[in-house]
């Protein structure tokens, strides 16, 4: 746990902010 979830998350938030 640390960067890894950082970076996953951060995708999700972007793939989501993309509508």
């Amino acid at each position: 746990n640390g960067p890894f979830i950082e970076t996953k998350y951060a995708a999700y938030m972007l793939k989501t902010n993309s509508t």
